[in-house]
């Protein structure tokens, strides 16, 4: 059957018919034309699948994204006295027998590779337990410590194929003239499911990368330039970052040094940034050009 369409007396080339002269108003009023009620329905309903194909495809590449979690593990919290210690009358501690404790570290899931998966949150419990305090949990009201032992996590980078983890320490021992703070960078290829070595991420541009480093460092005044000196051409080497630790930024992959290492503790943890052109691995330089 067709369906008549007629032209509003806005823009009238014809009659519009009116009621009682036998021809039925089958559509309805759509900008400047009168549409079949059957073509406007149909019209909707493909407006409507295309609307539900957008947000279907918007919630799964949310899921995609975030089908990868990190979640926070608590290892050891709270106050622990020495083996070689005793509680005294009042139940009194020495502040150097005790020590406080707040070890946190992550869990990941999500992973494409199970037993890499598994391996990687054993290698994160493992290295969390060796900074814990010694000893056994004890309760003492308003009591003072000389030792301490923190550790947490961040997430700084994620995308579909990398995430990036900074593991950081801080201790303090009783009697030392600061506590020591450190971070070890963790990138994952969330396909393979493993921590990404030096070789993988720079391939062959390591003399590249270590002359980088180099002449970031010595454009510092605030660094030891003997030191500096004598790491260069092996700040990486033998698939190890020496002395230092890895992460990815938007920018670039970020070398961060630990304290004393190149510059003194005033200077906290010095960091530089290798250029994209010096990375060797796909995922990453494509999760960069994404941020």
């Amino acid at each position: 059957m067709a369906f008549p369409i007629f032209k509003t007396d806005r823009g009238n080339s014809g009659v519009e018919p009116a009621e009682g002269d036998g021809i039925p108003l089958l559509g309805r009023v759509y900008n400047e034309c009168i549409l079949p009620a059957a073509i406007y329905e149909t019209k909707g309903e493909t407006t409507m699948k295309k609307l539900l194909l957008i947000v279907t495809t918007f919630l799964l590449s949310l899921w995609v994204r975030a089908d990868v979690t990190v979640t926070d593990q608590v290892l050891q919290k709270g106050l622990f006295l020495s083996s070689d210690c005793k509680v005294g009358k009042k139940k009194k501690v020495a502040a150097e027998c005790l020590c406080k404790a707040d070890i946190h570290y992550p869990a990941i899931s999500g992973l494409e590779n199970n037993s890499a998966q598994s391996q990687l949150n054993q290698k994160l419990k493992t290295t969390a337990e060796s900074g814990k305090c010694e000893g056994k949990p004890i309760i003492v009201a308003e009591q003072t410590t000389q030792n301490s032992a923190d550790s947490n996590f961040e997430v700084t980078f994620r995308s579909d194929s990398i995430l990036a983890i900074a593991v950081q320490s801080y201790s303090y021992g009783s009697g030392a003239a600061h506590g020591l703070e450190s971070v070890e960078g963790i990138i994952i290829s969330k396909k393979m499911g493993q921590v990404l070595s030096v070789n993988d991420i720079f391939g062959g541009n390591i003399a590249q990368v270590n002359q980088s480093i180099y002449d970031q460092l010595k454009s510092r005044d605030d660094i030891f330039a003997d030191d500096v000196e004598k790491l260069k051409g092996k700040f990486v080497l033998d698939n190890q970052c020496n002395s230092c630790t890895l992460l990815v930024a938007k920018e670039g992959v970020k070398v961060i040094f630990m304290a004393y290492a190149v510059a003194p503790f005033s200077s906290g943890m010095p960091e530089v940034i290798i250029p994209k052109e010096y990375i060797a691995d796909a995922a990453i330089i494509e999760s960069m050009d994404k941020k």
